[in-house]
């Protein structure tokens, strides 16, 4: 039997492989050699390969190439996680404006009803020096009501005439809101000038005032 060369294929038990060394020893050494080169982490397949010559035995570990599964590696990019886009925070005001759509204040007229942001302003003293200012006039002559108050003659509107019915629901509504989401929610009455009054429904947040501001017919 010929002796393996490094670069033959040789069968390793029912596999085929191709030798990487083959290495002569001695008989005695055979299972040390074995032994250490298994121990140094070759990771190599060995088995061992006796001639018989001359009538002597020559004994030699033969270590073949490893095989391993072929497992194709492929490089694939890993992709970025999607960063979501935060949903922005509705403002306050985003939350009042569409209990607005069609809304009026009716005295002896129609007053629309508009939302206004008074950045800075955080208390009614303020608020009510702030409204008027808008309208030159003295902050003493504006004064201070409720919200009950206010809803009050509005409700009694929408009891006595159907058609009012949803012009009061309306107002209590937004109301209802605005005590919800805002602090100290009071209406501030203007001085009453060539018989219109002005009227600033207020609020505060941390960051300021908000107000609804409306007028109302006073003959």
């Amino acid at each position: 039997m010929p002796l393996p060369k490094a670069g033959q294929s040789i069968f390793n038990g029912s596999i085929k492989r191709q030798v990487i060394s083959f290495e002569v020893v001695t008989r005695a050494s055979v299972l040390h050699q074995s032994s250490c080169r298994h121990a140094a982490g070759l990771q190599k397949h060995y088995q061992l390969h006796r001639e018989i010559a001359k009538d002597k035995t020559i004994a030699g570990i033969v270590f073949f190439e490893e095989k391993k599964p072929n497992r194709a590696k492929t490089n694939r990019a890993m992709p970025f996680p999607s960063t979501p886009t935060p949903t922005p925070t509705p403002s306050l005001s985003d939350k009042i404006a569409p209990l607005l759509s069609g809304l009026f204040y009716l005295s002896e007229s129609e007053a629309p009803v508009a939302l206004l942001e008074w950045p800075g302003i955080q208390t009614i003293n303020a608020a009510q020096q702030h409204a008027a200012t808008l309208h030159c006039d003295q902050p003493e002559a504006y004064t201070l009501q409720s919200t009950a108050d206010f809803l009050r003659p509005i409700q009694q509107m929408g009891a006595t005439d159907p058609g009012l019915k949803d012009y009061a629901t309306q107002w209590r509504r937004v109301l209802k809101t605005m005590e919800q989401n805002l602090r100290e929610v009071q209406v501030i009455r203007g001085q009453v000038k060539s018989a219109v009054q002005q009227l600033y429904i207020t609020g505060f947040t941390d960051s300021g005032a908000l107000a609804l501001y409306t007028s109302a017919v006073v003959t």
